[in-house]
């Protein structure tokens, strides 16, 4: 597979597949190896910062972890991991470039402080749902892709795939618990949507242990970018209707971190 074919499988759109062409990786390989090496990882996507055009908004840094992305791919081999699990784990890529898109309007990259995880083998998309090993903590973190379908159904089977999957490849962590840390458990929901909401059931399946109101991340899902005020920000959906009109009272929204129960329609 080379950069071309992998774009074109991951969804990639054909303008950006273009850009991306014409980036030539003109950094040492060792970098784009320590890319995908779990212990260098972050480290390398911080190397690589000073080395990218701003100008170009990312797509240069886009180019140099496709390119990564590839290596990445001949470890999957290597392990036995099915093709169709990498090509769902790199799409994060493509999903990545078209919101930034949606957010200002041209196409960019500016996820790379995130996706060195996929590329350096910590964090793989099974089904609906991503899981992210964290081996100083001996947990795995959920999250959830913005195009992800959360009904609970889909997600107990993710869980359920997940499972055999870490037990065939790693399963030291097969039984590690499952912790979410996102707005979607933040327990102001409840007050912002129906609790027949998708969001509000699959809320329902964790157990919140603690709640940072302060955090704003949530304006960036829920809203496509953070640099809004709360005066002008979008009502497309009855969720962002009502979460201005919250926010505008004065009140919290932050994000939640919990335990998975498990995904049942009823608790």
């Amino acid at each position: 597979m080379n950069l071309k074919e992998l774009c074109g499988k991951i969804g990639m759109d054909k303008e950006v597949q273009k850009q991306v062409s014409g980036i030539k990786p003109d950094i040492p390989e060792e970098l784009l190896k320590e890319l995908t090496e779990e212990e260098k990882a972050e480290k390398a996507y911080h190397k690589l910062l000073p080395l990218c055009k701003k100008e170009i908004r990312g797509l240069d840094m886009l180019a140099y972890m496709l390119y990564a992305a590839l290596n990445t791919r001949e470890k999957y081999r290597k392990m036995g991991i099915e093709e169709t699990v990498f090509l769902k784990t790199m799409s994060c890529f493509s999903r990545f470039v078209n919101e930034y898109q949606s957010s200002y309007g041209v196409y960019g990259f500016d996820r790379g402080w995130w996706t060195w995880r996929q590329l350096s083998m910590t964090l793989f998309r099974v089904g609906e749902l991503e899981y992210e090993f964290k081996k100083g903590e001996k947990k795995i973190f959920l999250h959830v892709p913005s195009d992800a379908d959360i009904r609970i159904s889909l997600c107990r089977n993710s869980v359920e795939d997940f499972h055999k999957f870490t037990g065939i490849f790693f399963s030291e962590m097969e039984n590690w618990p499952v912790v979410m840390e996102s707005w979607l458990l933040s327990p102001s929901l409840k007050y912002l949507l129906d609790k027949n909401s998708k969001i509000i059931q699959f809320g329902d399946c964790f157990q919140v242990e603690a709640w940072d109101k302060d955090d704003t991340e949530f304006l960036q899902w829920v809203y496509g970018r953070k640099d809004v005020a709360y005066q002008n920000l979008p009502e497309s959906t009855t969720l962002q209707k009502n979460m201005k009109r919250y926010l505008q009272e004065g009140k919290k929204v932050g994000t939640a971190t919990g335990y998975l129960l498990a995904f049942q329609e009823e608790r």
